[in-house]
């Protein structure tokens, strides 16, 4: 190999800064660089809905807010639509007029109910706890049932779904949340749905046969495998469900979500024909 002539190297590299020179490259001002638009100022005043779970500002801007969201309290006019309680989730939007979306004291959005208050541009407004937000107890128990749930084996999706909509694991002494606790897990929550302990359950699972299967054999409790979002509004509907069976291989997060949306808007009663003859069917598989 021959030797590098650094005379000759140093020849094209002296050409080559000289014709980017020429080119404005290397002596090119520098870019402005601008800082990202907006600044947060913790003014949560335009955002009732998070300043009403608990996000607060520091410092001299939480007088500034506290303030400013004391006086749109006290100098806002009363509802003059259905003030909504509880959970509120995506389906019990789907019927409401107008523009604003008025909540009770203590009431929160799911994460699709948010996401159809933004695709809509709802107006979030808060209303005074006075006892008498026009809103009927039993609509009350509906929206915030409290549900029990279990996953047998390990589902990141169905995890995060329990964490968002506030689920109460079953617990289990032994076997954790293998198949062998099964039988268990499924007898502890139909103790709980009869002795009004919870009153909507929720099982995620490999494979829902079993499941189901298993759920339908214990008394008061009426399970449906959650196949579509309709389907388990049909359910709801005609069965009076309290036990959703999630086959979570085959759902993502949005559909577990939504089904289980519909669930959460059941008060677990079944109609009164339905019970009637579900208890013929028992009393038929007796003799």
């Amino acid at each position: 190999m021959t030797d590098v002539d650094a005379r000759l190297v140093e020849q094209i590299t002296t050409a080559v800064l000289q014709v980017l020179g020429r080119g404005g490259v290397v002596d090119a001002p520098p870019a402005n660089i601008h800082a990202p638009i907006g600044t947060c100022t913790g003014d949560y005043s335009r955002f009732p809905e998070l300043a009403a779970a608990g996000a607060q500002p520091s410092g001299s801007a939480a007088g500034a807010v506290a303030g400013a969201t004391s006086a749109t309290r006290e100098d806002q006019a009363p509802a003059s639509g259905p003030v909504l309680a509880g959970l509120i989730t995506a389906n019990r939007l789907k019927g409401l007029q107008g523009t604003v979306l008025y909540l009770a004291a203590g009431a929160r959005l799911s994460p699709l109910a948010m996401d159809e208050v933004k695709q809509r541009k709802l107006q979030v407004q808060r209303v005074a706890a006075d006892g008498g937000d026009g809103v009927p107890a039993a609509e009350k128990t509906k929206a915030g049932a409290a549900w029990c749930c279990w996953v047998q084996g390990h589902c990141a999706t169905a995890a995060r779904v329990i964490e968002q909509y506030h689920g109460r694991p079953i617990p289990v002494a032994s076997n954790g949340n293998s198949t062998e606790s099964m039988p268990r897990v499924i007898r502890r929550m139909a103790r709980s749905l009869r002795q009004g302990e919870f009153r909507l359950a929720v099982l995620f699972v490999p494979t829902a046969g079993v499941a189901a299967c298993m759920a339908n054999r214990c008394a008061h409790v009426r399970a449906v495998v959650g196949t579509t979002t309709k389907s388990v509004q049909d359910a709801v509907t005609a069965l009076g469900a309290n036990l959703l069976v999630i086959e979570y291989p085959q759902h993502n997060y949005q559909a577990m979500a939504a089904m289980l949306e519909v669930l959460l808007t059941s008060n677990g009663i079944a109609p009164a024909l339905m019970e009637k003859e579900l208890l013929g069917l028992a009393a038929d598989s007796n003799d």
